[in-house]
């Protein structure tokens, strides 16, 4: 399922504003992956789950352009275009989930919660130049703040679109009196895993 769809991520254009000046970030796509080393389904009493992915990977590129301020006492704005790389290495994505059930009584698993922790995320410009070094240097915590946030919320988000499609579909489908031999083919022997 994962290597389904990492690929696949739909990450959004992004505007990043500063004090000199703002730039749009956009064509945001992965061109590289590791998938995770673990993932551990874990119950948590009295309904919850834990899925913890642990120790991936994920390389972003995208494009970038703009006007930027790079001497405040001087007045004038530059242009600015390149390229984002964005690193995200040993990264753990935990997410919390639930059973509830429907007005009709029937079951579905709904996201509580979904954050990317640990692991190491950075981004930097390339191609910009005679200013890519001072870029890299004057807004790199800002820069990798930005990515961390733009990773979560599109992890995150495509988390909640892989539990709503690939297991609450699914669940939709189960009788509501199941033997253990009907669960295990609806969920075992199926592609899914």
């Amino acid at each position: 399922l994962y290597e389904n769809r990492v690929m696949h991520l739909t990450l959004a254009n992004e505007q990043q504003c500063f004090v000199e000046g703002c730039v749009q970030i956009f064509a945001l796509h992965i061109t590289a992956h590791r998938p995770p080393t673990f993932v551990v389904l874990s119950p948590n009493p009295p309904n919850l789950m834990t899925l913890a992915l642990t120790d991936l990977d994920l390389y972003i590129t995208g494009s970038i352009s703009g006007q930027l301020q790079l001497l405040p006492p001087i007045p004038i704005s530059f242009p600015v275009a390149g390229t984002l790389s964005v690193k995200a290495v040993r990264v753990e994505v935990n997410v919390v989930l639930d059973l509830q059930k429907n007005n009709d009584d029937k079951p579905y698993i709904r996201t509580v919660s979904c954050y990317i922790r640990k692991g190491d995320i950075s981004a930097k410009v390339e191609n910009m130049g005679l200013i890519t070094d001072i870029v890299n240097f004057k807004y790199k915590d800002e820069m990798g703040e930005k990515a961390h946030e733009v990773l979560q919320r599109t992890v995150c988000g495509n988390v909640e679109q892989i539990v709503e499609e690939e297991f609450n579909n699914r669940i939709a489908k189960l009788p509501n009196v199941l033997s253990v031999k009907e669960m295990v083919q609806t969920f075992v022997v199926s592609d899914l895993w």
